[in-house]
Order: structure tokens, then C-alpha cells, then sequence
């Protein structure tokens, strides 16, 4: 059976749902090293097994960071990072804020990851394995 939690940026514009298989007190999530998500508070949950709905599109700036092929995703009102969606073999994946659906308890113990190391392949494929279907309304 699988859980649902609900989110959203600071002024509400924006709500994330996720579907999840399991308690959200079982992952970890991920902070992102790269100057861009240092500044912006880029710390990310995703489960491949699980799925995330986001809810006001037309409140979305899209930024292309890194290697062009992911999109991070702002609300145009708050500023709150809100995720970071790619398409891979016709399929939206992303990955959310773990801000804006978990507690402070993800900001201790966050994993450092650095995808600015990788090659655009490699981050391809580590998205690809990692990242969850995204859905927006």
C-alpha cells in the first residue's frame, strides 16, 4: 500500500503530492553540491518506485542548469525551489524538494551527492535509475 504526502512552496502557488511506498522517515535525502543548489537549497527525495504529482504548472520558472539536460523548477511567486524534472525515452522523471514535503530532520541528515562530477551520460543514467514519473496539473 502506498503512502501519500503533500507539499508546497512557501507562498502556496505551487503543491506537490507524492505517492510513495514506503513511511517518508525511511529515506534519506540528497544535497546537492553543485553552486547552484547551494544557493537555492537544493536538497531532493525521489523513489523510482513511487511517483510525484505538481500542481500549478503555470506558476513554474524553468532554469536549465549544468549539462542542459535537467530543469529546475522555481515558483514564480516565492522563489522556493521546488525540483528538478528531465525526460528520459519520452518518460517526465524528476526529483522533489525535500524541503517542501519532508522536515528538518532531512537537513542533517542529507546525503552530499555531486552530480557536477559526472559526465552528461552518467547523469543520464543515474537520473534515470533514481528519479520518479512527475506528473503536472
Amino acid at each position: 500500500m502506498s503512502k501519500t504526502y503533500t507539499g508546497g512552496c512557501k507562498c502556496g502557488r505551487v503543491q506537490i503530492e507524492l505517492q510513495i511506498p514506503n513511511p517518508l522517515e525511511d529515506y534519506t535525502a540528497r544535497a546537492c553540491q553543485c553552486d547552484y543548489c547551494q544557493l537555492n537549497g537544493g536538497v531532493f527525495f525521489s523513489d523510482p518506485e513511487g511517483c510525484a504529482t505538481i500542481s500549478g504548472q503555470q506558476h513554474l520558472i524553468r532554469e536549465t542548469q549544468g549539462s542542459n539536460q535537467a530543469d529546475m523548477l522555481l515558483c514564480s511567486g516565492c522563489g522556493s525551489l521546488v525540483g528538478a524534472t528531465f525526460v528520459h525515452e519520452g518518460r517526465c522523471l524528476g526529483t522533489v524538494s525535500a524541503l517542501i514535503i519532508g522536515n528538518d530532520r532531512w537537513l542533517a541528515s542529507a546525503t552530499p551527492v555531486s552530480p557536477e562530477t559526472l559526465s552528461p551520460e552518467e547523469k543520464a543514467d543515474r537520473w534515470s535509475r533514481l528519479w520518479m514519473p512527475v506528473a503536472f496539473r
